[in-house]
């Protein structure tokens, strides 16, 4: 269903048809949403435009493809929102047609965009109970793979902040906490050498 926001209210029902949603992105200057099918095989992207007014889904589209590319959850869209990623590292047009306009080398777990130096982040994501203590490097225009760089910990998640990223990890073996590594950009670049950095626990069990 949809709320609306300032008052709570709800504003429309059965929004996603028979389906249930795990993941959903939206494109506010588009009126435009992305989402998967929920536990549907094989599965597709849905396209969803909105009145922005009332909070009303007007249209749900499927995608052409239905099966003819992997894709899974959690979706990213591009910093100009021209270009929805998928888990799977394939790419498609964040428009009404949902074309597939190429892919990463690896699937992605957490993916992140530094578009001024035309980078991506990504951790590499072969499977949520086995993270891989992979980042990759690519460049964002061409999703050319530039560089692999190794982690420490059971990383889940990238932050980017400036010129800075930080790869959030879980380790510990009775008392899981959260750490930190943090990286300056120019560290990760191709042909870099980094020198090796202990992640930052944070305080607690």
């Amino acid at each position: 269903f949809s709320l609306d926001a300032s008052s709570g209210a709800v504003a429309q029902t059965n929004s996603f048809r028979r389906y249930a949603p795990h993941h959903f992105v939206y494109r506010a200057e588009r009126q435009r949403g992305f989402s998967d099918k929920g536990g549907i095989a094989p599965q597709d992207i849905m396209t969803f435009e909105f009145d922005e007014s009332t909070g009303v889904i007007t249209g749900v589209v499927d995608s052409r493809y239905h099966g003819d590319y992997p894709i899974r959850g959690p979706f990213v869209l591009s910093p100009d929102g021209g270009t929805l990623y998928t888990a799977a590292g394939t790419a498609f047009s964040a428009n009404e047609t949902m074309d597939y306009v190429g892919r990463f080398d690896y699937p992605t777990q957490s993916l992140t965009f530094a578009p001024a130096a035309n980078r991506a982040y990504a951790l590499r994501g072969d499977g949520y109970y086995a993270p891989s203590p992979t980042l990759d490097v690519y460049a964002s225009t061409s999703r050319e793979h530039l560089r692999e760089v190794t982690v420490t910990g059971a990383p889940y998640g990238l932050l980017l902040d400036a010129d800075r990223l930080a790869v959030l990890s879980v380790t510990g073996e009775r008392f899981k906490r959260l750490a930190v590594s943090l990286f300056d950009l120019d560290e990760v670049e191709p042909g870099a050498t980094r020198p090796l950095r202990l992640i930052t626990p944070t305080r607690g069990a």
